[in-house]
């Protein structure tokens, strides 16, 4: 048997013999550290997901991989959809941030665009600007609450 390593086109890279008092799996672990990777994207099928051969392609080999998990790996599976979800949070709260304090300043102030670059009187220029936010978001908010007087 051979385990056959190929590009998405299907174009024939490498080859490996899976010798008969062996499996696929202990082949693919020594013949990895013999691949030069560095740069290279892999998917491979749930029989050379252990950890050890994951280590090996990203690790050693600098290799970029996608790791594709079923339900018949429930533990896995799960971890891999915890790790997505605080990916996910991290996402969300950087975007929060973004779309809130930035895109608030940018359009309004052009702060993008300012030309200082002296580190005191960027920070004093941002400091003011987040004042400046601040009291009219206060200023309409408190306005919303005032009773109306006719």
């Amino acid at each position: 048997m051979l385990i056959n390593f190929q590009t998405t086109d299907q174009r024939l890279v490498n080859q490996a013999a899976v010798p008969q008092d062996t499996n696929e799996e202990a082949a693919l672990a020594a013949h990895l550290p013999q691949m030069d990777l560095a740069r290279v994207c892999l998917t491979t099928d749930a029989a050379d997901l252990t950890k050890a051969n994951c280590r090996q392609l990203t690790q050693n080999n600098g290799a970029e991989f996608f790791l594709f998990l079923k339900a018949n790996q429930p533990t896995a599976l799960a971890k891999a959809e915890q790790l997505l979800e605080d990916l996910m949070g991290l996402a969300r709260g950087y975007w929060s941030i973004e779309n809130g304090q930035h895109y608030r300043r940018d359009p309004t102030q052009d702060e993008d665009r300012c030309p200082v670059r002296h580190p005191v009187a960027a920070r004093n220029l941002s400091l003011c600007r987040f004042l400046a936010v601040f009291l009219f978001q206060r200023q309409t908010t408190y306005e919303r609450r005032r009773p109306c007087i006719t």
